[in-house]
């Protein structure tokens, strides 16, 4: 069943969000149970796509359904992946130089989050998507600042991976939530 309302113009875009989602935390897990070059660069694609995603559906819902230079952001932002997925692969597979680019672009999702948090603050549920995205990016801080393992067993990356696989099905709770009261709002305006 999907989840997303469908008479909202975001819908067909949360449906991708979806997707790449479930994409990048299976590549994540293939690789992690089998490190090697191949699932490894998967893993590292797949996770900075659904972070470029995301600018686009943050741009998308700042903007509204027809924003302006939409193509041109679009293009941007696919060039950006494209870039980063040929010097990865071809160039230099640069774990440090990944690891940047994820960091800033994390940061830009942050504050275009926060700016749309500002939008919405008088919706019931904003308090609880802030303290979330909070949530969420404080998490980061366990995959930047490295920790040996509790028991030969539980380091930080790992936290990492835990907490954010809970905080995320929140996370998709409140967006959820968030298109709902989207198209409640567009049809109190078409009665009045």
């Amino acid at each position: 069943e999907n989840p997303w309302p469908k008479d909202h113009f975001m819908e067909p875009y949360m449906r991708v969000y979806s997707l790449l989602g479930v994409n990048a935390w299976f590549w994540a897990a293939v690789f992690h149970f089998r490190d090697q070059k191949t699932t490894e660069k998967l893993d590292y694609f797949s996770a900075i796509l659904l972070l470029v995603y995301t600018m686009w559906l943050i741009f998308l819902r700042l903007m509204g359904p027809a924003p302006p230079h939409r193509t041109k952001v679009a293009f941007v932002l696919a060039a950006i992946y494209s870039t980063h997925v040929f010097y990865m692969g071809k160039v230099s597979f640069n774990y440090g130089f990944n690891m940047k680019l994820a960091m800033f672009i994390a940061f830009v999702n942050w504050l275009g989050y926060t700016y749309y948090l500002m939008e919405i603050w008088y919706r019931p549920y904003s308090k609880k998507m802030a303290l979330l995205l909070c949530l969420l990016y404080g998490s980061l801080s366990f995959e930047l600042l490295d920790f040996p393992p509790f028991w030969q067993l539980l380091d930080a990356h790992a936290l990492w991976h835990l907490i954010t696989a809970i905080l995320t099905i929140f996370w998709y709770d409140c967006q959820i939530e968030d298109l709902n009261w989207d198209v409640l709002e567009m049809e109190e305006e078409k009665t009045m």
